[in-house]
């Protein structure tokens, strides 16, 4: 599986939306504590175009902040389509985590701690006619559960279908090779929808 993230066509992709991060088409924004030094900001933008009395087209786009409690910003990334979801992890190792996504196609995980950063995205995100089985991609992550006590993540989520499911995997093992991430959600996000379809 590539990751497209440090990718000219990637670079192309996001390029093609610079003009709805303009203050024509902000939307406001969402402040949300996470811990008492560190918040997140999500500023929604959106273009809605071909209008008629009942029918139009419409992008939606996220740029999200990480600030700490002095307002400094610690991580920014933005995203075109797809549902966002964000999590804050505190694992045993110590290390602060920011996790924020737009289904499993893109997502980074960001050690605050360390600021690192890690972001991948599929071939899907910027190709939709590739061999990756893209029509079955958009499965949406809506919740992380860390539990400090095994280190281990359950995560919630649905896809196109508003189909639920909900599964569990070790973050050692994410944080030490990231990739293993998309590939354990993407293996049973495949599973599930073979399972589903019989």
């Amino acid at each position: 599986m590539k990751n497209y993230a440090n990718s000219i066509a990637y670079k192309e992709y996001l390029e093609q939306y610079n003009y709805i991060f303009e203050k024509a088409y902000y939307m406001g924004q969402e402040n949300h504590a996470l811990t008492d030094n560190v918040k997140v900001v999500i500023e929604n933008y959106n273009h809605s175009y071909d209008i008629t009395h009942n029918y139009g087209k419409s992008i939606s786009c996220q740029r999200i902040k990480l600030l700490d409690k002095t307002g400094n910003e610690l991580f920014t990334t933005r995203f075109a389509f797809g549902k966002l979801f964000y999590q804050y992890i505190l694992p045993s190792n110590s290390s602060e985590y920011f996790i924020a996504g737009n289904d499993l196609m893109e997502f980074s995980i960001y050690n605050i701690t360390k600021s690192e950063e890690y972001k991948f995205v599929s071939e899907c995100r910027i190709d939709e006619e590739s061999d990756e089985d893209c029509d079955n991609e958009f499965w949406y992550i809506t919740e992380w559960i860390y539990n400090p006590e095994n280190n281990l993540v359950a995560i919630n989520g649905q896809d196109m279908y508003s189909i639920s499911f909900f599964i569990s995997y070790s973050f050692a093992k994410i944080i030490k090779n990231y990739d293993y991430c998309f590939q354990v959600l993407r293996l049973t996000r495949r599973i599930w929808h073979a399972s589903s379809l019989s």
